[in-house]
């Protein structure tokens, strides 16, 4: 099913390697010459080194070679990488894996024409300031004890970048991951996989406007549809560490399922959480240099993805080898290989060796609800907008951007009838449900063997079954041709309810950022540059669900202040699952919030007054690191809603 059969002819290709070889980021040509070493993709299975008696000994080199990111018969990207002395350059570069107490010795050549500094190579925790320069041509040897356990990983570059947003295209590819085991650990198998994501990034300034950007990323050095594709059983526990060895955030979504954090670090330090911090997720923000581990159980089988949630990063606008439009009739046919890219990983989950007793379950649905999709005419121009509406017979259709709330509760039986009135495919996916595979919504993955979810023709209708397990806010958005249609306005909040409570908006407020519109518009609250939040109550409790479906980056801000001063609030649940204890305590009310999440509070407002809610998505900058002219490039500036809500006694 996923296996790629793309063919492309070098006449296709030919304004690619035009345009690519003219893309210049002051480090040389950027397409790999004849001759040079073919990069393997590293799965991170297998530690590299040798280990004895408490002992890692490694041998290291540095070295130019060609990053096939997707198919294998080229033109490759030209790329520095790390090997293990004796074998193939690698992306990522050899993993170094030790129990805790470990003393490594280690040696670092550098080939590459220029000196090399690395990060990394140290105990942990570590002090990032600690690096190793290596002139060209010649070898350093590190000695050091392999430190605390967790999640990290070293890194080079060859112009002296102190943090990895300040790398250039060519050395994306100097990265390993470092991973340091509890001794309680060394006797046992470690079970875990860890996938590095890596990138390489192009920005032309000065010539477009707004700059135009390439950037091909990898998860263990391959780019959808050519990842890895991960199978587990119904039952097992699945251990991932993740790891952020680009220069880009990527907020990481896990479909049909909550993983659990174990841990957050960077390259240097990783803070291992206790039980009363490990928090349930499905989308996890990981910016530039971060890690996380995570902990999940897969309980239904069928076909899922873990993706980033920027939608350029799975957008095939940025394949590499890009030669037909993303909304191609072709493309559309072929919407799993050819409508994603970049940032994607599949996963099948087969049924359990032991049968896993599942509660009972009604047959048939006790809530239907028909959600209609349309299109509205010359709300962003030139260009129309999409709009869900739910139908309902006493009424005429209402379309709106944000789509109406979809208000469940938990454990009832609901079936969704999706029609489609667009010109053009649509899927749906419910971002955080737990439901069953075929009803995720990525057309011609979700499902289990030949049954796979279509996508919903214009003018067809799709019927997703769902009885959520679990009261909290959630999303259902599109899941095809994602950045034209979710910038266009098909999107929406979700909210289940414990049973028997009812909605009240009055106490009840929905903040949704997104948006406004197509191309590089600023942001929207609600759907609005002005939005009406309403009063509150001083002495009132409140919820506040806030949800960020913004298509791309950078994470956006919020803050709510009263007099000048960060106003209160208690975190109540992330991603629609309540907050472990100790992650329940009463703060300033400051959130960074990545595309995909979903945050709840408790909010009081202790007298009359007035708030100053504020929502900030700031600009997006590329350091004069990477940059030709050695500047600073902006991208896309800074928006801001400001709303000032009165507080009545």
């Amino acid at each position: 099913m996923y296996a790629s059969n793309l063919l492309f002819r070098f006449s296709n290709l030919r304004p690619i390697l035009l345009t690519l070889t003219l893309l210049g980021c002051g480090c040389g040509t950027l397409i790999a010459e004849p001759g040079d070493e073919r990069l393997v993709a590293n799965s991170n299975q297998i530690p590299a080194g040798r280990f004895a008696k408490g002992q890692l000994t490694i041998r290291l080199e540095a070295a130019m070679g060609e990053w096939y990111p997707e198919e294998n018969d080229g033109p490759a990207l030209k790329v520095a990488a790390f090997r293990e002395e004796g074998r193939r350059l690698s992306t990522p570069g050899p993993l170094l894996r030790v129990p805790e107490g470990t003393e490594i010795n280690a040696t670092l050549h550098n080939h590459l024409d220029q000196p090399l500094t690395v990060h990394g190579l140290h105990g942990r925790p570590g002090d990032a300031k600690e690096i190793l320069i290596v002139p060209s041509g010649e070898s350093r040897e590190i000695h050091f004890l392999a430190g605390a356990p967790g999640t990290h990983f070293y890194w080079g570059s060859r112009n002296g970048a102190e943090t990895t947003a300040q790398r250039r295209a060519e050395d994306g590819q100097l990265n390993g991951a470092f991973v340091v085991d509890p001794r309680a650990d060394v006797a046992k198998a470690n079970p875990d996989r860890i996938l590095m994501i890596t990138n390489w990034l192009v920005v032309d300034d000065e010539t477009t406007k707004p700059p135009r950007v390439r950037d091909v990323l990898g998860i263990n050095g391959l780019s959808w549809p050519h990842t890895e594709r991960l199978t587990y059983r119904v039952g097992e526990t699945v251990h991932w560490r993740v790891i952020n060895a680009s220069n880009s955030t990527h907020p990481m979504h896990l479909h049909g399922f909550y993983f659990r954090v174990d841990s957050v670090g960077d390259a240097e330090s990783d803070t291992i959480y206790g039980d009363d911090r490990r928090r349930m997720a499905v989308t996890e923000l990981l910016r530039p240099g971060r890690t996380f581990a995570l902990t999940w159980f897969p309980d239904r089988n069928g076909n899922w993805v873990f993706h980033c949630h920027v939608l350029p990063h799975i957008s095939p606008e940025r394949r590499f080898w890009q030669s037909t439009a993303a909304s191609s009739p072709h493309a559309m046919s072929d919407h799993a290989h050819e409508a994603m890219a970049g940032l994607v990983m599949g996963i099948t989950i087969l049924p359990g060796d032991v049968p896993v007793q599942a509660p009972a379950k009604s047959s048939a649905a006790t809530r239907n609800i028909e959600l209609v999709a349309t299109e509205l005419p010359g709300v962003f121009g030139k260009d129309p907008g999409m709009a869900f509406a739910i139908a309902d017979k006493s009424s005429a259709l209402q379309p709106r951007i944000p789509g109406p709330p979809i208000i469940l509760t938990q454990g009832e039986p609901t079936a969704v009838r999706v029609v489609n009135r667009l010109p053009e495919p649509l899927t749906v996916h419910w971002h955080g449900i737990e439901l069953e595979s075929y009803f995720d919504g990525v057309a011609g993955v979700s499902g289990t063997g030949d049954r796979l979810m279509p996508a919903i023709a214009s003018g067809e209708s799709f019927v997703a079954q769902m009885t959520p397990p679990r009261a909290g806010t959630f999303i259902y958005h599109t899941h095809f041709d994602d950045i034209k249609q979710l910038s266009s306005g098909l999107y929406g909040p979700l909210i289940v309810l414990p049973p028997g409570e009812k909605f009240d908006p009055a106490t009840d407020r929905v903040l949704v950022i997104s948006r406004a519109g197509p191309g590089e518009t600023p942001i929207w609250l609600n759907g609005s540059r002005s939005p009406e939040i309403g009063t509150f109550i001083a002495g009132q409790k409140y919820r506040l669900r806030i949800i960020n479906i913004v298509p791309e980056n950078p994470p956006v801000d919020i803050g709510l202040q009263i007099a000048g001063m960060a106003a209160t609030w208690r975190p109540i649940a992330k991603d629609g699952a309540e907050l472990p204890a100790g992650q329940r305590e009463l703060c300033p009310a400051q959130l960074t919030i990545g595309v995909g999440e979903t945050y709840d509070f408790e909010f009081r407002p202790e007298r009359a007054g007035e708030l100053a809610l504020e929502v900030v998505r700031p600009a997006n900058r590329f350091p004069a690191e990477i940059t030709p002219s050695h500047k600073v490039v902006e991208l896309r500036p800074e928006s801001r809603v400001a709303v000032k809500i009165v507080v009545q006694e």
